[in-house]
């Protein structure tokens, strides 16, 4: 026998102090007290005893078995079921001693089913995402502790063996100190073997980390210098195959220009179209190829991919395509992007003369992503609206400031700020102004009633892949969030009938708010259209309002039969009530006549291809319905904090040369602002967001609307240099330049499914840079919701690091921000940022050997012989087979002597304090008697007369006095006997009941009572005896 719990034992030595405390101390109680001071330590031991867990061990025949599945990437639909299968027929010999578990595991380890007597797996071949790497070390530690420890321990891998991070090794080295045996199913596709396991791989592709921009200006020999090398290295198991090979950039091909002389230029053959060639490949990884690749006009980082599609047999095709980026140097760059030439002609001038490049476009020419905006230090938005951005471009622009440290300007016009629909957005989010000014006195009391098409096709999905009358119920949510406490709305749905949804009715609290959101995440669709059953409805309900503001807003995607009535209703509403009614259309079918619907109402109408504007095209209306959100009056600019940079040098305002007007708008923090309008209204405002800084500017730049003026002032140009200036942080590419004051090197380290950034930093002498405050940000090009905000430590001299875990292969940019320590009595020191790219390859899953091997049976062979296994994959049966040492049960027995204690404490109550006399134990044995069938009355009544008799005897004879000689000498001779006394009943003796003359014979009273007290003490003891 052994004890779970020892150290219940010290418990022992409080013993002698429980002896203590119950030792009897009355004599007329001693035994009474000792019986019980020897059943409460009783207790105590027994209680101790259980508490020490006793447990006696034995012989187990149990076995416990933990099934671990490979699902990494190199394992495919084939390979899983198959491990399914035998898992099953596995299963189908165990007895009910055996009991399994499941494990899944690939980059993370997963209980698929827990340690059970039956096993019943539900796992399908598609109902689990693949994960981009094997670590199985992970996976056989976790398996250790499923297992219970009164069992046999056996442990059966399925897998290809291909380990991509962690030592399994060293696992299987702990399996084996754990008595676990190791055994394995190695898992191959054989369909890849049949086909010989051929396969294809790109295993370099090399371009500079930087390069200078193309120029245009060279002539002859000088043009030999604006190309430069890309190297891509090719893998192959095959004897001899052919590939065909591709390379673009920002997908777009690259004409292939094989390098003269290089390795490998005598295997290529290129086709006709000169965007592809055939490449020739012999086995082994010395297919090298070398292309002279023209260097690109744009800045910034700039990726190069190239893709393989193989002539023969291939195994994997993530393999077949592989990137590289470069970075562009050169000057500063701005984009313009504006809808008219006209409201950034003047800006462009005085930019480009400041020396600053210049590029300009349209919005929708923006490609959608980060990776096109970084290419340029600062963006300039000049009266460009929230639909027009579109929400994907205005999250990238978000990120390229926030994320990457880039600068943001946004310049005002009639269709910029909130009545441009920034309110809410991402945009909004990045500028030091909101676009709600929350003034009652400025914003009259307005009611909107929007009217809804709710018909069937409104249940289409947009681009966003979103529902029409989802993005419908947004904007309308969007739009409640902008309006004021004492507002008004309302939300009539129509099909083919018209509903209220939300009645007309103040917003009021956030509690009503609420509800009103409630109320319109309700709405479902359903049923044909009938637009003027939806407009009548919203005439009968407007007409009798009493707000300074009514305005119908309607969304439909489709037509109406009673075309001319619905427009002559809209007017007429208008007319009569000065109702305005606006349209926002999502289909060109019915343009013509949505157009006159808006005009006669005296509204606006909005055709969008893109649904997902939706929310910003409300907003925006509801800007415009109150003609408070625009300030046309000339006006002299008031500065308030004259000693920013963007300010520096620059002169008074000429109140010849005035301002025309802005759109109004409210600062976020009052300490950003620089200049005010004639309201306290934001005119210029400018803060750091994230890595970057953004400015907003609420007039405009044109001689053609509010700023006709201003292109006159003589500081003009220094004004729009330096705003543009302030925006755009001091930084560089790596390896560029030093301006930062010491040489960064950036270089990222993939470890499993986690990569390490690391920065180290040089002073110009070759020191070690220490000490140095650094913020990285490292995000996805493809995909900017993937994004790292990332502390960076110092892990060595001169070396700072910080880990994420990307999820995707392809571009990733980073930007890193050292943030000068400031210095007392001293300006705060400007930040400074450091850009780079690094390219994800695919995972190491697809590396695959040279000689054709899929499998890596070694790695499975060894981490089995450390335990003592080997391989199982033909006998599933044989996974259940008790043949490993026994392992030794232990059964718990504690549970007996809690239960012997909990026997005793009643007795230990019942000697403590319970009195039995002589009495109560005659009445115990005649009922003993009269269960036993013997005449228990009888035999009690003779045994209890004759004691009653001796002992009445003996009190007699206790109380009759003794005469003295000297009494019976005085007696006469003659004295007549006394006769026979009448019966009388017994007498106790009482010691106490003394004669008056026995009293006076001797003693004093204190004695007698003493000696009274001492006797009636004996007799009660001689009756309980």
């Amino acid at each position: 026998m052994n004890f779970s719990n020892p150290n219940a034992f010290w418990v022992f030595l409080l013993l002698p102090v429980l002896v203590y405390i119950g030792w009897p101390r009355l004599a007329y109680r001693r035994r009474r007290d000792t019986a019980s001071l020897i059943i409460r330590l009783m207790l105590v031991v027994l209680l101790v005893v259980g508490l020490a867990g006793p447990q006696v061990e034995r012989q187990s025949d149990r076995l416990a078995v933990v099934f671990v599945m490979d699902m990494s990437h190199s394992i495919d639909d084939n390979m899983r079921i198959f491990a399914l299968n035998y898992i099953q027929d596995a299963t189908d010999a165990m007895t009910d001693k055996d009991q399994a578990a499941v494990l899944l595991f690939g980059a993370d380890t997963v209980v698929e089913a827990p340690m059970r007597d039956t096993l019943n797996l539900a796992l399908t071949s598609d109902n689990r995402t693949l994960l981009p790497n094997t670590d199985l070390a992970t996976a056989i530690q976790t398996a250790l502790a499923l297992y219970p420890e009164d069992a046999a321990k056996r442990m059966v891998i399925l897998s290809d063996g291909i380990q991509t991070t962690g030592n399994a090794e060293e696992a299987a080295r702990l399996a084996a100190a754990n008595d676990e045996q190791i055994v394995y199913v190695p898992l191959a596709d054989e369909t890849a073997i049949a086909a010989g396991l051929r396969d294809v791989m790109i295993t370099r592709v090399d371009v500079p980390n930087y390069i200078d921009p193309y120029d245009e200006n060279c002539v002859g020999s000088d043009c030999a210098d604006q190309i430069f090398r890309l190297t891509v290295q090719i893998a192959t198991n095959h004897l001899t195959t052919s590939a065909r090979l591709e390379i673009t950039s920002g997908n777009k091909p690259i004409p292939l220009v094989p390098r003269s002389g290089s390795p490998g230029a005598d295997r290529i053959v290129i086709e006709e179209n000169r965007e592809s060639g055939i490449v020739t490949l012999t086995q082994g990884s010395n297919n090298i190829f070398e292309f002279d690749i023209l260097r690109p006009t744009t800045l910034g980082p700039v990726d190069y991919t190239v893709q393989l599609t193989p002539l023969e047999d291939n195994r994997y095709t993530p393999n077949d395509e592989l990137s590289a980026s470069t970075w562009v140097k050169g000057a500063s760059r701005v984009l313009l992007l504006r809808n008219d030439e006209l409201e950034t002609a003047d800006l462009r001038r005085v930019l480009e003369d400041s020396g600053l490049l210049v590029d300009e476009m349209a919005p929708s020419d923006l490609r959608i992503g980060v990776s096109p905006l970084n290419v340029y230090n600062s963006i300039v938005l000049a009266n460009v609206s929230a639909p027009e951005l579109g929400p994907e471009r205005m999250a990238a622009l978000q990120a390229f400031v926030r994320d990457l440290g880039g600068g943001l300007v946004v310049i005002g016009g009639d269709n910029s700020y909130g009545v441009g629909g920034y309110f809410e957005t991402p945009l909004e989010e990045t500028l030091p102004v909101e676009m709600r000014v929350r003034d009652p006195e400025r914003i009259p009391q307005t009611t909107v009633l929007f009217v809804i098409d709710r018909s069937g096709s409104m249940q289409m999905a947009s681009s966003s892949s979103v529902a029409n009358l989802e993005l419908a119920k947004e904007a309308v949510v969007r739009s409640i969030n902008l309006m004021d406490d004492d507002d008004k709305v309302g939300v009539f749905s129509f099909d083919t009938s018209t509903d209220f949804v939300v009645e007309i009715q103040e917003l009021g609290d956030e509690a009503n708010r609420e509800q009103i959101r409630e109320r319109v995440g309700a709405l479902r669709s359903g049923g044909g259209t009938n637009i003027y059953q939806g407009m009548l409805a919203a005439d009968r309900e407007l007409s009798e309002d009493d707000s300074a503001i009514k305005h119908i807003i309607l969304l439909t995607d489709g037509g109406e039969s009673n075309q001319n009535a619905v427009i002559d209703l809209a007017g007429r509403i208008f007319d009569n009530y000065t109702i305005t009614t606006s349209v926002v259309a999502v289909d060109r079918a019915n343009e013509v006549f949505l157009n006159d619907v808006a005009t006669n109402g005296r509204g606006t109408y909005v055709l969008t291809d893109r649904p997902s504007n939706i929310p910003a095209i409300f907003t925006s209306e509801m800007f415009r319905i109150t003609d408070s959100y625009v300030y046309e009056e000339n006006f002299e600019p008031e500065v308030v904090l004259p000693s920013h940079p963007i300010l520096a040098g620059i002169g008074p305002f000429d109140p010849e040369l005035p301002l025309k007007g802005y759109v109004v708008t409210a600062e976020k923090d009052p300490f950003n602002v620089i200049m005010r309008g004639p309201e306290g209204d934001p005119i210029l405002a400018a803060w750091q967001y994230g890595l970057g800084r953004s400015g907003a500017f609420t007039s405009d730049a044109t001689n053609d609307r509010w700023g006709e003026y201003w292109v006159e002032w003589d500081d003009y140009a220094r004004f729009w240099t330096q705003v543009v200036q302030w925006s755009i942080i001091e930084g560089n590419v790596v390896g560029e330049g030093t301006s930062a004051g010491y040489i960064p090197q950036i270089a990222v380290i993939e470890e499993g499914d986690q990569a390490v950034l690391v920065m180290e930093a040089w002073d110009m002498d070759g020191g070690y840079q220490n000490g140095l405050n650094l913020n990285a940000t490292v995000l996805n090009a493809q995909d900017v919701s993937e994004t790292f905000a990332l502390d960076m430590q110092q892990t060595a001299p001169g070396r700072y690091e910080a880990t994420f875990s990307p999820q995707d292969t392809g571009t990733y940019l980073i930007s890193i921000k050292d943030t000068p320590d400031a210095v007392p009595d001293a300006p705060l020191p400007p930040p400074f940022i450091h850009r780079d790219s690094w390219v994800r390859d695919y995972s190491a899953e697809y590396r695959l050997n040279l000689d054709g091997q899929v499998i890596d049976t070694g790695l499975l062979s060894r981490v089995a012989t450390i335990t003592g296994g080997q391989a199982v994959s033909a006998q599933p049966a044989a996974v259940f087979v008790h043949d490993l040492d026994q392992a030794r049960a232990a059964d718990p027995i504690w549970y007996y002597f809690l239960l012997v204690g909990l026997l005793l404490l009643p007795l230990d109550v019942a000697v403590r304090r319970l009195v039995l006399t002589r009495r109560d134990m005659e009445q115990v044995q005649r009922s003993i008697a009269g269960w036993l069938g013997r005449d228990g009355e009888s035999t009690y009544a003779t045994s209890t007369t004759a004691a009653r008799l001796d002992k009445l005897k003996d009190a007699k004879a206790r109380a009759r006095p003794t005469a003295t000689p000297s009494e019976q000498a005085d007696e006469p001779a003659s004295h007549p006997q006394p006769g026979p006394r009448p019966s009388r009943p017994p007498t106790v003796d009482r010691a106490w009941q003394k004669k008056p003359a026995e009293a006076e014979r001797g003693g004093s009273l204190a004695s007698r009572l003493l000696e009274s007290r001492q006797a009636l003490r004996e007799n009660e003891q001689r009756e309980d005896d």
